[in-house]
């Protein structure tokens, strides 16, 4: 008698646990939480594609993101040229560099994709070697000047156009 007590008092508390365990509502939240975010994207990507073909907007941001990113190459070039041994700084103005071509660089890619291709072959490695951890100063040197006349011409061109 106490065996079918004690396994009749088991079993209705296994019920009760498991019982516990679910509400039935966990798949009501998770479809919102996706078509909450799937939302916010569809909406960030209409904005971007309505910039996109307000055409000035698009090229005086994109311009001030490209004048953003020159000024960050000068930053990498004064800085390697007055702290040559200052890895920290080297490093962090690699990180600055990177952020802000971050910036600018889907809607580079999306519009102007050759001069997408010609400016991070260069600005890739430039960003890599700013960050490694002993950056060789002559090659960021080198690879800082060949980037900074391909965004130059690129400002250039986004100017007359």
């Amino acid at each position: 008698m106490k065996l079918f007590k004690l396994l009749s008092f088991m079993l209705a508390a296994g019920l009760v646990l498991a019982g516990c365990g679910t509400s039935g509502n966990d798949d009501t939240i998770e479809p919102e939480d996706t078509n909450d975010s799937g939302a916010a994207e569809e909406e960030t990507e209409k904005e971007s594609k309505e910039s996109s073909s307000s055409g000035g907007e698009v090229s005086t941001d994109l311009q001030s993101g490209v004048n953003a990113v020159l000024a960050t190459v000068e930053d990498l070039t004064t800085t390697v040229k007055e702290s040559s041994d200052d890895t920290a700084k080297i490093n962090q103005a690699g990180k600055t560099l990177e952020e802000d071509w971050d910036r600018i660089e889907k809607q580079v890619e999306e519009n102007y994709e050759k001069d997408y291709k010609n400016i991070e072959e260069s600005l890739y490695p430039l960003i890599d070697e700013a960050q490694a951890d002993e950056p060789d100063t002559d090659k960021i040197k080198e690879l800082a000047q060949e980037t900074k006349n391909k965004l130059e011409e690129f400002k250039n061109k986004l100017e007359t156009s």
